[in-house]
Formats: C-alpha cells, structure tokens, sequence
C-alpha cells in the first residue's frame, strides 16, 4: 500500500518520515506490467484508486486566503491492485529528491554532480548530501522567491555541513 502524506493522520505526522520506521517510500517512479494494465482496466473499465483530499488554501502564499481540497488519485496507490507487486530498492546513493528548496539548493550546489548517466551524485568529499539546510520559508518557499534571491548564483557549499538562512536575521545591503 502506498501512502500519500495527504491521507496522513494528523497524530502520525511525526513519524511518517521517519526512515527507520518506514524503510521504503515513493519517490514516484513506477514500473507497470502493460498486460496485466489492459486486463485490470478490461474488467473493471478504469483503475479504482483512493480518492486523496489534500488541503489547501486558495493562495498558497496567504494562509488566510479560503481553503479548499486538491482532490486527487496517486498512481502509485494502484500498487494495492497489482498481485505480486513488489516494491524495487534503490539506495538513496542513486537518487536524489527534491522536494523543497532546501533539496534544490543542495543539488544545484557545487556539491553535487551529474554522472556519465546523467544521475546527480554528491562529490565524495562533500557533507552536504546529510547537511542541514534550512532555509526561511518566508522567504524562500517558493520557486521564485528561491530564483530571485540566489539570482546571482548559489554560494560554495563543498564544506558546508549545515547551512539556515533566516532572513529576520540578515540585514538588508
């Protein structure tokens, strides 16, 4: 079973990243076996997926702006249909996901790298792949926001082993 951070209960919130308790998650990438697709969709006429409500607010800068429901299906839930599926291990060495623009600063970093397979890696003598990097979501949660403030490039974070930006600290030059 897949499951959404959206279908999430709110008094697991804390532990539902948590690596140690579940080993394995979506990094939504999904190989699907087309045959047994056609006979799945030929007998039931469509794929029954969980509907999924994620909460938001109109604005997603204005927390006071109304809220609605994003109503969704993951594809990956189709997992639960499947006889016999199994889930492939990666080793986190071969990805790297980005979720926040905590994760796109490090991988833009000179600290990471692409392979001959076009893979990103970390450089080898680099902390930044288990850095800390904490940036203020006031002021860098978004994408342009992030692209407006780091517009003259990203700073050298090789050695960088934690890294916050909490912009009521900084003064303005």
């Amino acid at each position: 079973m897949l499951r959404e951070s959206a279908q999430c209960p709110t008094k697991d919130k804390k532990h539902f990243q948590n690596i140690q308790r579940y080993r394995f998650f979506n990094t939504n990438n999904i190989w699907i076996d087309l045959t047994f697709l056609k006979r799945l969709i030929e007998r039931d006429g469509f794929i029954k997926l969980p509907m999924i409500l994620n909460p938001k607010n109109i604005d997603p800068r204005d927390k006071n702006s109304p809220p609605v429901f994003q109503v969704e299906t993951a594809m990956g839930s189709a997992i639960s249909l499947f006889e016999g599926a199994k889930a492939v291990r990666v080793p986190r060495s071969r990805f790297i996901p980005v979720k926040s623009t905590n994760d796109l600063l490090a991988l833009r970093s000179n600290s990471s790298f692409s392979d001959s397979d076009s893979s990103p890696r970390f450089t080898v003598h680099s902390s930044l792949f288990t850095a800390l990097i904490d940036l203020d979501p006031r002021y860098y949660k978004h994408l342009d926001q992030f692209e407006e403030r780091f517009s003259k490039g990203i700073p050298n974070l090789t050695e960088c082993s934690t890294l916050t930006l909490n912009c009521s600290l900084l003064t303005a030059h």
